[in-house]
This record gives C-alpha cells, structure tokens and sequence, in this order.
C-alpha cells in the first residue's frame, strides 16, 4: 500500500505549426496512461479527455495521483 501521495503532470508538447490530429493524440495518451498501469478502460477514457480537451484530469495510477496536459510551449 502506497501511503504517500505525489502530484505529477505529463506534458505533451506539440508543433506551434500544426497541431497533432484527434487521434494521434488519443493514441499517445492511451498508450501513455496503459502504460502507468492503468486498466484500459480507465486509460481510453483518460485518453478521450486528453484529445477533447487538451487534459486527462487526475487519475490514481502507479505513480501516484497525476494528469496529462498539453504544453504551452
């Protein structure tokens, strides 16, 4: 049982040019947040969030609490 709790964000930079397509950022996320051993369905849902609206919002994975977002950058 973990009993620290750590906050961590996941950025994913894309091109200032051109924005990666719905789907290429579906499939970054999904395999991102599966790979944080998170059930599949937790990480398509995650995934969703992140290519709609640019943030997963927090989840419980093997890292602890923690989000994806798009950078600013």
């Amino acid at each position: 049982m973990q009993s620290a709790k750590t906050s961590q964000t996941e950025t994913h930079s894309s091109s200032s040019q051109q924005s990666p397509s719905l789907l290429k950022r579906w499939k970054w996320a999904y395999r991102k947040i599966h790979s944080m051993d998170c059930s599949m369905i937790k990480a398509a849902w995650r995934a969703t969030r992140f290519a709609l609206f640019g943030n997963s919002g927090r989840f419980l994975s093997s890292r602890g609490w923690t989000k994806l977002k798009v950078s600013s950058d």
